[in-house]
């Protein structure tokens, strides 16, 4: 059975939802030496390689988490939702040099957090995309806070290594999945190695470029 059937029939994708905004540091000043060496290195990546561009604060922090100074905030009235993330504004208002504007969506309702997260969004109204670019999907544990590829050891990266080469496909240059049916593929696998962590979810991220 070919791996595309594999998720059709097990897939619990639903419609992109999307989750919010945030400003995350500028890659430059921020060290991502432990995630660029080591069994990560060895993952097919396209070329040229950015950085790990993970909703994991752990591996790219926002200002606050590095406590680099003044947190630049998205052009909104309105406070931070129940992810932490701002409304989503049209992609056209300036940040501060090098920073990156991201933004964030939802794919998967698997586990009780996704789905209450999935049912607060649902209420609010719904932003457009327009002009956001996609950066790759990233798969997070059952609290939306830890990366399943970046953050789960060699057991995880083993995985992604198989998975890709059975896809034949390769990680984005920000060291995300390049389409939501393989990220969720490995988010189901990922389910069984790490399951104090499981259900993962697959989420999105763009950039609002300059």
């Amino acid at each position: 059975m070919s791996a595309n059937l594999r998720v059709a029939e097990n897939s619990q994708m639903k419609e992109e939802l999307p989750a919010g905004e945030e400003i995350r540091c500028d890659p430059l000043c921020t060290d991502f030496s432990s995630w660029r060496h080591g069994r990560i290195a060895s993952l097919p990546i396209r070329r040229p390689p950015a950085f790990p561009a993970s909703f994991d604060r752990a591996v790219w922090p926002r200002h606050e988490d590095e406590e680099l100074g003044t947190v630049t905030i998205p052009a909104t009235s309105k406070p931070r939702n129940i992810l932490e993330l701002y409304p989503i504004q049209p992609c056209e208002n300036p940040v501060s040099e090098g920073d990156w504007r991201i933004a964030v969506t939802l794919l998967t309702r698997r586990g009780t957090i996704a789905r209450a997260v999935s049912r607060a969004l649902i209420a609010e109204e719904k932003p457009m995309l327009r002009n956001w670019v996609l950066m790759g999907y990233d798969v997070m544990d059952s609290g939306l806070a830890i990366s399943g590829l970046l953050n789960c050891g060699d057991g995880a990266v083993e995985i992604a290594e198989k998975l890709l080469s059975d896809w034949a496909m390769q990680l984005t240059q920000f060291y995300l999945w390049p389409s939501p049916e393989i990220a969720e593929s490995y988010a189901h696998r990922l389910d069984q190695v790490a399951r104090d962590h499981a259900p993962f979810e697959v989420v999105g991220l763009y950039r609002c470029q300059r």
